[in-house]
């Protein structure tokens, strides 16, 4: 036999229970009634399927299909892509080019030597990533010079030398992180870096065309040693039927067309090194201008650099209609991205 008090206190603890229970359940309720994150720019779920018919995929290449994409691009804070005129190059860039034509691939070695851990210009919190790329380099002949992009500050130096001194002053002027660009320069350097910044400044140009990088480096990884060139070539035809002048990719270009838009947009393509994730190749990287639009307006991706993994050359003509021309990132295909600033984009 219960007794009246037990029964009491029985009956206070069910509606104890109750009373704690109840807003739980209503807020997590609520909480999957709100809308998702916005994210920093449109996206489209799947690449769209070509019109024509493109260049089949090689079946035998070990891709990885499983690992998710998204966040996978390798952290960084700027982009230095070096034209070379080369489109391979030594599994380790700066191992290359010791007696290189023109010194364009001793470039790399020169900057990884100022800006790693023993240089002059070193920051563990500002990470740069230095690539070779297949891009013909600018200038006289028989002159030891190199030409740079620089992302994502979108500039393009033509004619750099190719020796420490210029590297060191491409280092501290252009690439040094935030802990390191307030340093006063040592007294050696600043009349030679005052000189240089003045001759720099008169041929640095802001970067206007969109730039499609995409990993070649067989000498790293024979998977994008056989899809880079595939894509370029893709690449390369796409753009010219969509009426884009591809001139300059390293002497790799097809008649135009047509042009569909009627505006006049240009493109460079080119083969570069290592930038990571081998396994997910074709790996390919489309620098959007800050100044481009799309249908009269400021492209969404304008300014942005937008990395793409599994790539293969049936996704092309959707990647250059949807993210070039539509301003619109391909989720299934995006690794990550970066804007103005060295900010990372994640979906």
């Amino acid at each position: 036999m219960a007794f009246p008090g037990a029964l009491r206190k029985r009956a206070w603890t069910r509606a104890s229970s109750t009373s704690v229970k109840a807003p739980y359940l209503s807020l997590r309720w609520l909480s999957q009634l709100r809308e998702p994150p916005s994210q920093p720019f449109p996206i489209i779920h799947t690449c769209p399927p070509p019109s024509c018919p493109c260049a089949p995929t090689p079946a035998d290449l070990d891709i990885d299909r499983q690992r998710p994409l998204s966040g996978t691009m390798p952290a960084h804070n700027q982009h230095v892509v070096i034209s070379t005129g080369q489109r391979d190059w030594p599994s380790r860039i700066e191992d290359g080019g010791r007696r290189g034509l023109f010194g364009a691939l001793p470039l790399a070695r020169h900057l990884k030597t100022h800006l790693g851990p023993k240089g002059n210009w070193h920051d563990p919190y500002h990470n740069v990533m230095i690539t070779n790329s297949s891009f013909p380099f600018w200038g006289p002949f028989g002159i030891w010079l190199s030409s740079v992009y620089l992302f994502p500050q979108f500039q393009f130096i033509p004619m750099i030398p190719s020796n420490p001194h210029y590297a060191n002053f491409l280092a501290g002027m252009y690439l040094s992180g935030p802990n390191r660009a307030g340093r006063a320069l040592p007294a050696r350097y600043a009349a030679q870096f005052a000189r240089i910044r003045d001759d720099s400044n008169r041929i640095c140009r802001e970067v206007s065309e969109v730039v499609v990088l995409i990993c070649g480096h067989g000498g790293r990884d024979q998977r994008c040693g056989v899809m880079g060139p595939l894509l370029q070539t893709e690449f390369v035809r796409q753009l010219c039927y969509r009426g884009v002048d591809t001139s300059g990719c390293d002497g790799r270009s097809f008649p135009l067309v047509t042009n569909i838009d009627h505006t006049i947009v240009r493109a460079r393509v080119a083969l570069v090194s290592h930038i990571g994730g081998h396994s997910f190749a074709g790996n390919v990287i489309i620098y959007v201008p800050p100044s481009f639009t799309v249908e009269g307006r400021r492209s969404p991706l304008a300014g942005k650099g937008i990395w793409y993994g599994r790539v293969e050359p049936m996704h092309v003509e959707g990647i250059i209609e949807e993210t070039i021309f539509k301003g619109r990132v391909i989720a299934d295909l995006f690794r990550g991205g970066i804007e103005q600033g060295g900010n990372m984009l994640r979906l």
